[in-house]
């Protein structure tokens, strides 16, 4: 499920899971997650290292987080 924003956010950032090739790393419903409805981007200015679900249940959704390496002409 792609709401509104996802096309404009897509067409100007990179999709963190889609870059690393985890779009069915889902996050929707925490029990039993069907839909990938939480996303992060990032701009050409970052090298994706690595994205991840993170399975607890102390919410509705699971938890995303990613790591990043700055290109050098960033600062």
């Amino acid at each position: 499920m792609q709401i509104f924003p996802y096309p404009m956010m897509a067409g100007h950032y990179k999709d963190v899971f889609a870059e690393l090739g985890q779009n069915h790393d889902f996050t929707f419903p925490a029990d039993k997650p069907d839909s990938r409805i939480d996303y992060m981007f990032t701009s050409e200015d970052a090298k994706i290292c690595s994205g991840e679900v993170i399975h607890t249940n102390v919410s509705d959704h699971l938890p995303i987080t990613a790591e990043f390496v700055l290109k050098q002409n960033v600062i």
